[in-house]
């Protein structure tokens, strides 16, 4: 029997999409005989996630992490925001890397944690997913000193590039620092998998050796048949958080989208734009992986908005939609993200300057679309990646 240790951050039941990933292999690695370990920070009470039902099975061993809890969130009230302001002054001054980083105050609990959970078990395999990276630093630092274990470093976003976690912010020296660690972390894992090319191309340029390519995937086991039944509207579905910076995009939806049969549901915690769109509009509850697949088994097409942190990014929301057959429109930024969906005739992709002008087209440019229902998106699927996985442990 294989014994892996999987160390996560947000885990379920911890809320977050950054415990998705890891939740989801847990049920596919537990069906292939695997006993595994989650070491994951202590939920709060009450706390949920979509994903739980993954993890039933798995072993999992919670640490008290010191990080403020105030700057995990986001402060509302006057108290709040001056709590913020204290815990980030507290945060600056007793850290000298990235003091957005979660686990900055966590280095000898997480350590100790990896040390003895490995002992007491016999655990040879250990993933560690970041962010926060600090995590992947910890582990790569362990593995200098004891090459016992088989180390497996999952790097889910960009670690020094873009406005990640704050990274634009820091002082020059604190981004040194960072970049320091990422070397560290790339050179002693024994294998490192990212989720894009951009940060495979990134990354096997810093340091000479293989960076694995694991893009996003999708649970293959929800995947629904197209069931559109005949509708006098063409319904749009959009999922997840809406990013700042939408206001003058949502407005000009809101002028194309009158005297149109187009409707858009948007599934989504973040109600920021509700009074930019008027007319044809609706804002639903979040809802959970079974209900994702039937919503967009039923709609006409899949809207996304993409900017400049995320053009290049294919994340797991359109290989939802491309698994589901359906058409993708694509809002915002050109990049890897709108090139891949046209060159695959997969949707269609609106600059921001152009929606006054092709929005209200969308019905009729999707029945022109050439659309692409047989892409084969194999390596996109847990099932796949599972067995890719397993080839990296010993």
């Amino acid at each position: 029997m294989i014994r892996l240790l999987i160390v996560s951050y947000t885990f379920p039941p911890n809320p977050g999409v950054g415990g998705r990933k890891w939740a989801i292999f847990t049920q596919y690695l537990l069906n292939k005989g695997f006993e595994l370990h989650i070491l994951t920070k202590k939920p709060s009470p009450g706390s949920t996630s979509p994903w739980s039902e993954y993890t039933t099975g798995a072993i999992v061993h919670y640490f008290n992490n010191p990080y403020p809890t105030i700057l995990e969130m986001e402060p509302k009230s006057i108290c709040d925001k001056l709590t913020y302001k204290i815990a980030l002054l507290f945060t600056k001054t007793f850290t000298k890397s990235n003091y957005y980083d979660r686990g900055v105050f966590s280095k000898r609990i997480i350590k100790n944690a990896i040390t003895n959970i490995i002992e007491k078990y016999s655990i040879n395999n250990v993933i560690v997913t970041g962010a926060p990276f600090s995590f992947l630093h910890y582990a790569a630092q362990l593995k200098t000193k004891n090459a016992s274990f088989n180390y497996v470093a999952d790097i889910r976003d960009s670690w020094i590039k873009g406005n990640y976690f704050g990274f634009n912010g820091l002082s020059q020296k604190r981004k040194n620092r960072e970049t320091n660690k990422l070397k560290l972390v790339l050179k002693n894992a024994d294998h490192v998998i990212v989720p894009y090319k951009e940060m495979q191309d990134d990354y096997s340029s810093l340091v000479n050796r293989e960076i694995v390519h694991f893009p996003h995937a999708v649970d293959d086991t929800l995947i629904c048949s197209r069931c559109t039944a005949a509708n006098s509207m063409f319904t749009m579905v959009c999922f997840g958080s809406l990013y700042d910076g939408l206001a003058d995009v949502f407005e000009g939806i809101n002028k194309s989208i009158k005297n149109t049969n187009i409707k858009i549901q948007f599934y989504t915690k973040d109600k920021k734009y509700g009074n930019l769109i008027k007319e044809n509009v609706q804002y639903c509850n979040m809802v959970n992986q079974v209900e994702v697949f039937q919503i967009l088994s039923q709609c006409n097409a899949a809207l996304f908005f993409v900017n400049d942190n995320i053009k290049n990014y294919i994340s797991t929301k359109y290989m939802e939609a491309i698994a589901s057959r359906i058409p993708i429109v694509l809002i915002g930024k050109k990049g890897i993200v709108s090139d891949f969906i046209t060159s695959q005739c997969l949707g269609i992709f609106i600059e921001e300057n152009d929606i006054a002008i092709q929005f209200s087209k969308l019905p009729n440019l999707i029945k022109e679309l050439k659309f692409n229902d047989k892409f084969n998106y194999e390596e996109y699927t847990f099932s796949y990646q599972t067995e890719k996985l397993i080839k990296l442990f010993v």
